[in-house]
């Protein structure tokens, strides 16, 4: 889902060509938070009646609830503001969204939004955590400006090589994922997401 452009002439745009394989091998397809950056419907990558995108936002939010009274939400790049917006407005967190230039598979930068962060709660909320160059970069800038802790709350916890170790580094209170992946940082269960569609389908 993360390929939905050819960056250089001759490569594959693979959200297309995948996509339009699973719509051959499957009758229906369900995901948790796809990657619908240049593309407003999951049915335009995979091309299926029930390409069903779910997202994760609603048991994130719930989750951040009963481990925070208040916090700063904050999307690490424009594209996570889909999500970051949404949790915010469901539990009534204020959140900002970081500027992010990436000049490579492992250099990064970020600008934080502005706004003060001295003394208060932040919570990075992202789709996917995979070198953990982002997150770890938004992490020292976070500690820098003064932030008391810095969370990170992710969908899908691929964690690369020494992402999760980088994260740990960079002053990361807690890593906490939804067990889409299995990993140690997996504790928000999306089972009674998934269930509800597939019973939909049935």
């Amino acid at each position: 889902m993360r390929q939905d452009i050819a960056n250089r002439p001759g490569e594959a745009v693979s959200q297309r060509i995948v996509g339009q394989l699973l719509a051959e091998a499957f009758d229906d397809v369900i995901t948790v938070d796809p990657h619908l950056h240049r593309i407003s419907r999951l049915e335009q990558a995979i091309p299926l009646a029930n390409a069903i995108s779910l997202t994760a936002g609603g048991v994130i939010g719930a989750f951040l609830q009963k481990r925070l009274n208040k916090a700063i939400l904050l999307g690490p790049d424009s594209e996570s503001e889909q999500w970051v917006s949404g949790i915010a407005r469901n539990i009534g967190f204020r959140y900002g969204v970081a500027n992010k230039i990436r000049s490579g598979d492992l250099s990064v930068e970020i600008a934080l939004p502005d706004m003060d962060f001295e003394h208060q709660d932040v919570v990075i909320v992202d789709d996917m955590a995979s070198t953990g160059r982002t997150m770890a970069k938004t992490i020292g800038l976070l500690r820098h400006a003064g932030a008391a802790a810095v969370y990170a709350a992710v969908t899908h916890p691929l964690f690369c090589g020494d992402a999760e170790a980088l994260m740990h580094s960079a002053g990361v209170k807690e890593i906490w994922s939804t067990d889409s992946i299995e990993h140690a940082t997996s504790c928000i269960r999306l089972d009674a997401l998934l269930s509800s569609a597939v019973t939909a389908i049935l």
